[in-house]
């Protein structure tokens, strides 16, 4: 495969660099887009009791992905809407609101709900192998595989899963990379 510039920022969740992880996808996330994750998100994958720790602690010190800590003004952005979700997703959302990024990856249903209902820019994991194979870099074959996969370890309902193969070029072309 070529190496592609990175052109696009992700903000990127605890659960979907899991998800990406586990399905070996994480490699080439990491070396599509320009990643970014909150403080909150990095504590949580780098916790000495998560199994693949030292594996996003040495992508940090490879600097495959950057870890930013909130402004102060990601404070005005709060509300009970935002309180209501896990700090990972809501450091995330903030993090956004604060103007970094071009969109967010989160597979958090109660956040993907609060950035639709906001208009904000977001995928989930499941998105990202269709993504490839419309730009070229996954083959079908690939793709449908690397599906596959999410859909065994992630969460996901019918109605998502429906949603997300349904999608096309004219959709997800504001996340090509």
């Amino acid at each position: 495969m070529e190496k592609k510039e990175k052109t696009k920022t992700v903000l990127l969740d605890s659960s979907s660099a899991i998800l990406l992880e586990k399905t070996d996808l994480l490699k080439l996330f990491l070396g599509t887009y320009e990643v970014i994750l909150t403080r909150a998100v990095f504590d949580e994958l780098t916790n000495n009791s998560y199994p693949s720790a030292r594996l996003f602690l040495r992508n940090y010190s490879n600097s495959h992905f950057r870890v930013m800590t909130l402004p102060e003004s990601a404070g005005n952005y709060k509300t009970d809407e935002l309180a209501s979700l896990n700090w990972g997703e809501r450091e995330t959302i903030l993090q956004f609101l604060s103007g970094t990024g071009d969109f967010i990856m989160l597979d958090d249903g109660k956040a993907a709900k609060y950035c639709t209902k906001h208009k904000l820019p977001f995928i989930n994991t499941l998105l990202f192998p269709i993504i490839l194979h419309i730009c070229g870099i996954l083959p079908i074959a690939e793709r449908q595989a690397k599906i596959e996969e999410i859909v065994a370890i992630g969460r996901y309902s019918d109605k998502i899963e429906e949603m997300a193969l349904g999608f096309g070029s004219k959709e997800l072309e504001p996340f090509f990379p």
